[in-house]
This record gives structure tokens, sequence and C-alpha cells, in this order.
């Protein structure tokens, strides 16, 4: 059976600056899950 929609996942969150995340560039905290779903999928850079 043919997926005709795309998945779509919409993460958002509240009170946390980008360098929360090592996806942006944080040398401090790793986060490779989040860092894996950013690489395979799209971000929105302010």
């Amino acid at each position: 059976m043919k997926n005709e929609h795309p998945n779509l996942l919409f993460i958002m969150a509240d009170d946390h600056a980008t360098h929360a995340i090592s996806a942006y560039d944080s040398r401090i905290n790793q986060t490779p899950h989040l860092d894996r779903i950013a690489d395979e999928g799209m971000r929105f850079d302010a």
C-alpha cells in the first residue's frame, strides 16, 4: 500500500535556546536522537 501523505513530525519546545541541542552546534549538550531527526528531515532556522 502506497502512502500518499508524507509523515510529518513537528517538535516545538518552549524555554530553551538553540545552544541546548547539538544539531545547532552545542558543545555542552549531546543530543544524538534529535540530531538524527534534524539531519534526516528539515530544520527551521530563524
